[in-house]
């Protein structure tokens, strides 16, 4: 950045995002692609590779479980509903790589809402037997979209949910703790400010 206040700019944009950031990170993740996968399914963290699991403990970061999800357009597995992940609405943070066509803006489009009526939330275990909390989209305000990066740093402790796909779509979805407590969103902020990238 060119002077102080460019900077205090950019350290106000993200502070006041509590959404969404792209990381632009020194290490590559490395996925296993399952076969036959499901819409969601475990990910076997000792699958994360070396390199990416170093560097997250070089900022006393531990990725302790994951997810995959799989959209596959014209099918069962078109979108994701609108849900919060297992722990409620707590801004906690997942980190995610998402493999899909970045040409088509809508096979990798992440929406947040708020709920108008808290009465329409309904508690939900998925297939692999984590909670979460649902709610339709008619009961919902849009309050933020934004297409994900690689990696993405996302608030999974407010309603969000994935487009409907035109190109099917891979969503590693890592939780992560520090000093073994679920990272929350105010916090992965700052240890990944030197990562975000505005692009």
């Amino acid at each position: 950045m060119s002077s102080n206040l460019t900077v205090s700019a950019r350290n106000k944009y993200i502070m006041k995002n509590i959404y969404h950031h792209r990381l632009d990170i020194p290490v590559k993740f490395v996925p296993v692609f399952p076969e036959n996968a499901t819409i969601i399914s475990n990910y076997d963290i000792r699958l994360i590779n070396k390199e990416l699991v170093d560097w997250l403990q070089s900022l006393n970061v531990v990725a302790v479980a994951a997810e995959i999800f799989h959209q596959i357009p014209d099918s069962d597995q078109t979108s994701t509903p609108i849900h919060v992940d297992a722990g409620g609405f707590d801004d906690r943070v997942k980190l995610n790589f998402v493999y899909t066509d970045y040409a088509d803006p809508s096979c990798n489009m992440m929406n947040w809402y708020v709920c108008k009526d808290p009465s329409k939330l309904k508690p939900f275990t998925t297939s692999i037997g984590s909670g979460a909390t649902l709610v339709n989209e008619e009961d919902c305000e849009l309050v933020y979209s934004a297409q994900l990066g690689m990696p993405s740093l996302i608030n999974a402790g407010i309603l969000h949910g994935v487009s409907t796909v035109t190109s099917e779509r891979y969503c590693f979805s890592l939780t992560l703790t520090e000093s073994k407590q679920f990272l929350k969103w105010d916090r992965a902020v700052v240890i990944f400010k030197d990562y975000i990238s505005l692009m």
